[in-house]
Parts: structure tokens; sequence; C-alpha cells
């Protein structure tokens, strides 16, 4: 329904989790259907938080805290981890569900997890919600860097942009690839002569019309200066291809990176949650690699004739010193910058 996303409570006791503790993950669906599209087109901000956010997002998560905030907190209390996740528009209510979570529901230890998030909330919330929420960011995905202002400053550049070179050359291109008989009937250089006169009378009829829509789009663009601009909230990791073994490296940006669209191939691609757990997996077998290798390398120095316990010993404190170190990254509120 409006305002209500698709989600789901997942619960795993910890009888079943091997000896460890308890969880709760509440997953939130990105955008599917007609309801979905009218909470992501409420582009106005409300407050939110001590701060402000996307009106949509608001409205969700006061719908999802009002109905499992009791619940979350009872399982929170009995010390079960509280999780949530989600992927585009269900990203951005996850994030504001914890965030209200944190602040006004009583929990403490709630976490998340986004992928592919829109910007949805001010700078000032962004940053403080850090320690406990990660936003993951798949290359060149415009969904994160979308918003009304980055939106209008993509339509002006292609408005001014002069595709008559490129138009020229791709015409050049197909000329080349013409059947022989075809050049013989009509000359390669009397096809491209007519080809450049349509196309600069057609760019010409579309620079006398383009100075009004410019005129246009500099008033919408500032009218998009007053409105507050939005952020990726959280700590953000972008992934990004790479000449790696992975094929993929990470590290953490500043939300303001993000502030403009990037015009690529994969731009709309790179949004499905597909391509997200692909890179994802990559990056995760790369660093099991690495800590196969460091432990090889490790037993590679000890004294030839070593007993076969000293040897797994070693090995096996190496990768435990791979896993502390991460621990103590994500305890101090800090994580690495690399993958």
């Amino acid at each position: 329904s409006l305002g209500r996303p698709a989600h789901f409570l997942a619960v795993r006791h910890p009888s079943e989790a091997g000896g460890g503790g308890g969880r709760v993950v509440l997953s939130v669906r990105g955008t599917k259907e007609l309801a979905d599209v009218l909470t992501d087109a409420l582009m106005d901000t409300a407050p939110f938080e001590g701060g402000f956010a996307h009106t949509g997002v608001v409205r969700a998560s006061a719908a999802l805290c009002e109905s499992y905030a009791e619940m979350l907190r009872a399982f929170e209390t009995k010390g079960y981890e509280v999780v949530v996740v989600g992927h585009s528009l269900g990203a951005a209510t996850a994030a504001a569900v914890t965030i209200q979570l944190r602040r006004s529901c009583g929990l403490r230890q709630a976490r998340c997890a986004c992928f592919a998030p829109p910007p949805t909330v001010d700078a000032k919330l962004a940053k403080e919600c850090a320690p406990y929420l990660m936003s993951v960011v798949h290359d060149d995905d415009f969904i994160p860097r979308s918003q009304v202002a980055s939106l209008l400053a993509v339509y002006r550049e292609l408005l001014v942009f002069d595709w008559l070179p490129a138009a020229r050359q791709e015409a050049e291109a197909l000329l080349e690839l013409g059947p022989e008989w075809l050049k013989a009937t009509m000359p390669p250089s009397e096809v491209l002569a007519r080809v450049e006169g349509a196309l600069e009378s057609r760019m010409t009829r579309w620079r006398e019309s383009r100075s009004a829509m410019l005129a246009k789009m500099d008033d919408l663009m500032g009218s998009a200066d007053g409105k507050a601009f939005l952020y990726v909230p959280g700590f953000v990791l972008h992934v990004v291809r790479a000449d790696s073994a992975a094929g993929y490296r990470a590290a953490k940006v500043d939300a303001e990176r993000l502030r403009s669209v990037e015009l690529s191939e994969s731009m709309v691609f790179d949004h499905f949650m597909d391509g997200y757990l692909g890179a994802l997996r990559a990056l995760a077998g790369a660093a099991r690699a690495g800590a196969d290798q460091d432990a090889q390398l490790a037993r590679s120095v000890l004294p030839e004739g070593a007993p076969q316990e000293a040897l797994e010993a070693v090995a096996a404190a190496v990768k435990l010193a791979h896993s502390f170190r991460s621990k103590a990254l994500r305890l101090m509120g800090a994580r690495p910058d690399t993958s």
C-alpha cells in the first residue's frame, strides 16, 4: 500500500545458529508496484529525527516502525541481533527505519545494510548514522546519484551536447561498411555530403529551439537549488570494476562523490541486485584467497620438518588475525578503505 513497502521479517533463534546468538532481519523490497512508484514520486522533504529526509521514505519508515518497533526491541533485549536491509527504495526505507529505531524506539544495537540506496537524508543525518549503517554502491549505478538537481543537470548537459561530429563519424563508418555495388552506384563522398547537409540543417533548427529550452531548464535548476540537497546515508562503500584478481575493488567514499550522475553504458544495469551480489561475492572470494595466501606464507617460514600441528596452528592464527582486524575496525566505528 502507499507509504508501506513490501517487506518480510525473518528470525533465526539461538538454537538454530550453531551455538551463536539469534538474529532478526527486516528486509524491505525496492520499487516494483504502483504504490512504490508513488512513494518514489514524493520528492519533497519532511522533518525526520532531528534533520530532514525524503517525504515518502519518512512515511514508509513510520509505518514499519509502528508495526515492528516493539517486537524488535523485545528481541534486542533478549540478546538478538537486529538487522535491517533493503535494495533501492527499500534501502532508503531500511536506512530510515534503522535511524528511527535507534533514535526514537529504544533500540541501541540495530544495524543496517543498504544496497543501491537513493539520496534521501540531509548531510548531518547521513554522517551521524555511519557507525551502524553501510550503503553499498555498485560502480556507475545511477539511483544513488539521482535527485531533482542532479537529473536536471544531466538533462541540461544533453541539451548543450554537440552531437553533429559524432553523427558524422558514424555516417562515415557505415559508408565504409557498405557493399561495393552500392559504392559504385553512388560514391561515398556524395552520400556523405548529403548526410552532412541534412545533419547540419537539423542541427540548425535544434539550436534555434534549444535556446528557449535552456532558459526554461535554467529556471528549473534555479528552483531546484533552493531545495535541500539529499545524501546517501551512512558509511558509503563504492564497489567499482578494476583490473584485479577479483575484477573489482572497494573503497570508502564521501557521499559528496555521488552528487552527479555518471553517464555510462552500465549505469542502469549496475542498479540490479544480481550485479551487487556478483561484485560482493567476487570481493569476498578475493579476501578469503588473500587470507589463505598469508597463511601459506606464514607456514613457509617455519623450520623444515616442523610438526603438522605447528603448521596448522600458524595458519589458524593468521586467519584469526584477519578476522580480528575486521571486527576491531568495526567496533571502533571505522572500516578498511579497500576490499
